[in-house]
């Protein structure tokens, strides 16, 4: 069951963008805020539909991207891939179990990231519903605890691999 956790996570956190996009798609204007300067004042605006199909399309892709490059490992050769003492990791008799185990870090990664997006996205929405438009300052805040997050997957995942 534990092995299936990680691709659990993954599938809930892209799961739960996608409906967070749908339930609050109808708080959104026609002619929304979609970008904001460092203090919050909107200075983009685009169609409700196009920032709803950008978001969706951008998380897909990343994605996507992240589940192939962590993927690859298993058909990369062994000098296209960065991890610590990668002639060990990527001897025969251990490849498979070092792509699993990246693989499982990917699928985290992947549902840690979905559910970054539809964070900043229920901002996005209480931003276009405030009066003047303005996104919060919390949006830093979320951006530190996400960047914080990140890296200490990266170093577990470091020290799992040193």
């Amino acid at each position: 069951m534990a092995k299936l956790a990680p691709l659990a996570i993954a599938l809930f956190g892209y799961a739960a963008l996608l409906v967070g996009m749908a339930a609050t798609y109808s708080r959104l204007p026609e002619r929304m805020a979609s970008h904001f300067d460092a203090s919050g004042v909107a200075n983009g605006w685009m169609s409700r539909d196009g920032y709803v199909w950008l978001m969706v399309g951008v998380v897909t892709f990343v994605t996507l991207t992240m589940l192939a490059a962590f993927g690859s490992v298993r058909f990369l050769p062994k000098s296209l891939i960065n991890i610590p003492r990668r002639d060990y990791w990527l001897a025969p008799e251990r490849r498979d179990e070092t792509a699993r185990s990246l693989m499982r870090f990917g699928l985290l990664m992947v549902g840690f990231e979905s559910l970054f997006f539809l964070a900043i996205h229920l901002m996005v929405v209480a931003a276009n519903e405030s009066q003047p438009v303005r996104l919060s300052n919390d949006v830093w805040w979320l951006l530190v605890a996400f960047l914080a997050t990140t890296g200490a997957f990266l170093f577990k995942l470091y020290r799992r691999f040193a």
